[in-house]
Order: C-alpha cells, then sequence, then structure tokens
C-alpha cells in the first residue's frame, strides 16, 4: 500500500513590542481618601455631595434625626440662596369651584375643594400629608434621581408615633425614598443654619387644617394654608456601608487627567461625595503576558479588557501603602473607557516617591461636581518604587500562557525542533496514511488551548487558508502557532 509523507513545518515567529511613552504633566493633588468620610450631625462645613445637590448630615451614628449606625446617614437638602432646585409646591391642590371631574373633595370650614389622594381615598382634613400633592411630588422628585444614586437611599416609613409637636396626619406613609421634615425633626436639628433654606420650606407635620413649614432663616415653625406655595426640601437615608473613596464634592477628581499618570492624594476638605461600589456594572479584566506580571521600569505596561463604557467612565487606579490599605497616596485615571471596554495601558511613574505600594487598578464612573462616584472590584498587584523605576510582583490579574507548541497533527504527535522563529521555524516530520487527502485547522492540536493555529498552504508567502490538499510523497505543510500572549 502507498503511504503519502508529510513533513510538518512549525514555526513561531518572534513578536517584536513597541513601547510608547507619554508625556506628563504637573497636576494639582487630587482631594480623596480611602474609605467613608469623618461625619458629625449638623456640621455647616462637611455636607455631601450627592444627586447634583449639597446635603447637610442631620442624622448619623445615633445622633440626629432617623439615625442608625454608621452604615448610614441622614441628609437635609442645604439652602444655597438660589432657587430650590426642586421648586415650589402646594401642600395639597386647591380650587374654589368643583371642577366637576371628581378629582377634588369639598371641605366646609374653608369654603373650597382641595385634591383627592391618589386612587380617590378619601381625607378627613386637606393638611393630611399621606396623599397629598406635597408626598406624590416627593415620589415624583425621587423616581427622577439618577437610578444609581436612588438605589443606595434607604426608604423610610414615615409614622406619627410618639411625636411631641404638630404630628404627621392621614396615616402612615411607606417606603418612602424622600420626605419633608417633620415638626420633631426640625426641632431636633436646633440649628438655624442647619435649618434656614432661604425660604420657608414645607414640613410634613399638620395643626388642624393648617400644615406646618420651616422658616426661611430656620428660627421658627409655623402653620400655613396648604394652598400656599412653599419651598420643597427633601431629606433622606443613604446607605454609606460601602464606601470605597471619599473625595471633594467639588473638583475632586477633576485634577486627573486620563492618561497623565499618577497625582498625590490629599485629605478632602469641607464638602465632599463618596465612591460606592458597583461590581455588577464596573467590571475590568487587567491582561499581562508573563513578563509583564514581574515587570520593572519607569512606565507599566498592561492591558484591559471588560470595562464599563458610556459617559463618565475610566480605567482609574490608586496607590495605597501597601502595609495601611486605608493610606491612599496617589490617584490616576488611567485610560477614557467611554468609547472602548478594551485598550493598553501605558503607566508612567513619573513623581511616585520611592516605596512599596498596592496598586489597584478599577473600572470607575467618575461624575460631575456633586454626584456619586461608582467602581468595580479591583485588580491589585505590588509595586515598589525605586528612584522612578518601578517593579511589579503578586499581580492580581489575568497571565497570559506563552505556551505554543503544536502537538498532533491528524490525530499524530509531533515533536518539533529548531528556534521557532522566522529564518529557523520549527520543523517535524510524520506519516500519514494514504486515506489522508488533506491537511485541514482541525487537525493541528496545540498543548495550550488558548494558541492560536494558523495554515499557510504552499508557504508563509501565502494566503492562510483553511485546508491544503496532500499528494502522494513529501509534502511540505507551514503552520504558524502563537501563544495567548501574542507570541
Amino acid at each position: 500500500m502507498m503511504k503519502r509523507m508529510g513533513k510538518i513545518w512549525a514555526v513561531l515567529p518572534a513578536l517584536a513590542l513597541l513601547l510608547a511613552l507619554l508625556p506628563t504633566a504637573a497636576f494639582a493633588d487630587a482631594g480623596i481618601q480611602a474609605g467613608a468620610p469623618a461625619l458629625t450631625v449638623n456640621a455647616t462645613v462637611r455636607t455631601i455631595g450627592f444627586a447634583g445637590q449639597e446635603w447637610y448630615v442631620i442624622g448619623y451614628d445615633g445622633a440626629g434625626v432617623y439615625a442608625g449606625g454608621t452604615d448610614s446617614v441622614t441628609l437635609l437638602l442645604k439652602g444655597s440662596g438660589i432657587p430650590n432646585p426642586y421648586g415650589d409646591s402646594v401642600h395639597r391642590a386647591m380650587l374654589e369651584n368643583d371642577p366637576g371631574d371628581g378629582s377634588m373633595t369639598y371641605y366646609p370650614p374653608a369654603y373650597k375643594y382641595y385634591a383627592n389622594n391618589p386612587g380617590g381615598a378619601p381625607w378627613t382634613n386637606p393638611s393630611e400629608y399621606r396623599g397629598s400633592t406635597l408626598q406624590q411630588l416627593m415620589e415624583t422628585i425621587a423616581e427622577a434621581l439618577p437610578a444609581k444614586e436612588r438605589a443606595l437611599i434607604n426608604a423610610r416609613t414615615l409614622t406619627s408615633n410618639n411625636e411631641i409637636h404638630e404630628p404627621m396626619t392621614g396615616g402612615d406613609v411607606a417606603d418612602q425614598k424622600l420626605w419633608p421634615l417633620s415638626s420633631d425633626e426640625w426641632y431636633a436639628i436646633n440649628n438655624n443654619t442647619i435649618r434656614s433654606f432661604g425660604s420657608h420650606f414645607w414640613l410634613r407635620s399638620a395643626l388642624g387644617a393648617l400644615a406646618v413649614v420651616g422658616s426661611a432663616n430656620g428660627s421658627v415653625d409655623l402653620a400655613d394654608s396648604v394652598s400656599n406655595p412653599r419651598g420643597v426640601r427633601p431629606a433622606l437615608n443613604l446607605d454609606i456601608s460601602g464606601v470605597l473613596f471619599t473625595s471633594d464634592a467639588v473638583g475632586g477628581k477633576a485634577s486627573a487627567a486620563a492618561g497623565s499618570g499618577f497625582i498625590g492624594a490629599e485629605a478632602p476638605a469641607g464638602g465632599v461625595k463618596l465612591t460606592v461600589p458597583n461590581p455588577d456594572n464596573q467590571a475590568l479584566d487587567i491582561i499581562a503576558t508573563a513578563a509583564q506580571s514581574g515587570q520593572s521600569g519607569t512606565t507599566l505596561d498592561f492591558s484591559y479588557e471588560h470595562a464599563a463604557t458610556g459617559t463618565n467612565q475610566y480605567v482609574s487606579a490608586v496607590l495605597t501603602d501597601n502595609n495601611d490599605h486605608d493610606a491612599l497616596k496617589y490617584y490616576a485615571k488611567l485610560a477614557d473607557s467611554s468609547g472602548s471596554g478594551s485598550g493598553a495601558l501605558s503607566i508612567p511613574l513619573s513623581g511616585v516617591a520611592n516605596g512599596t505600594y498596592t496598586l489597584k487598578i478599577f473600572s470607575e464612573q467618575a461624575n460631575g461636581d456633586n454626584y456619586t462616584d461608582f467602581a468595580g472590584t479591583p485588580v491589585s498587584m505590588t509595586l515598589t518604587v525605586n528612584g522612578g523605576t518601578g517593579t511589579v510582583s503578586e499581580f492580581g490579574g489575568t497571565v497570559l500562557s506563552d505556551n505554543a507548541e503544536l502537538v498532533s497533527v491528524a490525530g499524530i504527535s509531533v515533536l518539533p525542533v529548531g528556534t521557532g522563529t522566522a529564518g529557523s521555524p520549527k520543523t517535524a516530520g510524520i506519516t500519514v496514511a494514504s486515506g489522508q487527502a488533506s491537511i485541514t485547522a482541525a487537525d493541528l492540536v496545540t498543548s495550550d488551548t488558548n494558541a492560536a493555529v494558523t495554515l499557510y498552504p504552499g508557504g508563509f508567502a501565502n494566503a492562510p487558508g483553511v485546508s491544503q490538499a496532500l499528494n502522494e510523497g513529501t509534502n511540505e505543510v507551514y503552520i504558524k502557532v502563537t501563544a495567548e500572549d501574542g507570541t
């Protein structure tokens, strides 16, 4: 029986890496620290930026309004002296005459018609908060908040139980994200600066047919007609249990330009905003070759995949003290990922002081002033810096394989010999049965399933193909095996 002979040639050409050094520029330090901020109830200096607004801390760690432990904080919209961002509203809509559509109920003591509760539920007095125009507006405002920030708000059931001053009437109101203060809460603040708002604003309490308002200067609470437009001033309870970073509420991270390397970190002063985890939407893979996983240099090179894309999305990083991860030393926006979730990272270490750090790289949505930022789970590694040169160890990302061995062709083991370069490809010879009419890409097996195999019928000068016909006698088959890391 005739046999066809096939000489199998495998080649592993070397991959040349071109390194580009990016220019660096000097930037101001970022006001950022690890973890949650130090908070004091009713402090006028430390406010929290949230949902684009500035908020006073009125309850925290068992003190103040609706205070729990250290995993949540109660906030009150700060009066800014400019038009109220949530506008003015009546407490309950009123008309002099019956509109005739069943939407209002006549209230004899006032000789006027007042809006029914949703679904037509009755009220006893138009000053009741449950179902009022004001209560519905609070729900509307809450629904309009950015969804990821709204998810951080702890819903509350409003009740009049055990209230000392003017109570909320109309019954409990469940599942409220935003709410006006009650009279008891207004008194508990006991700080006119915190209570002031620039205009009178609604509380949720009532005094007979009148509703209660806080005065513009914060000095007194007053009874007012429910049909008068007054300021809408929400309060809320915010979950801060997982805060990753605290930064200046205005301009805190803006001094870090994408791709410009690390800038120093200093403790925030005054108003702050929070960076909280959002691992489901802020995924990231940091990828290195075997050499990059332990690289040394003035610039570190990696690649990344699966970063979040869209508005304000970045691949960011921090350097913390290796012995104290709460000691945040440097911050950087390594790349703008708004348009693409994959790319190359080139991280200059210029300006980084000598020391041993933990380098944490993560996907981050770095939003504007007074908006919460969101970050994913970081990829960590140890970085030792000496004289501007950094050495990576304990790399926590994905290390690409450099294995590019061809182990079998058409089910027959091969033992290639040679250097595996373009000038000196590895070679191997096998004998295949006469029934083997061709070699296809499916016949080629490598030791690493992540390696890529390319068949070049007739030689490397030709275009790649999916198969090569075999003739009786000796055949030359050209194969290129590329390891996962590109070598």
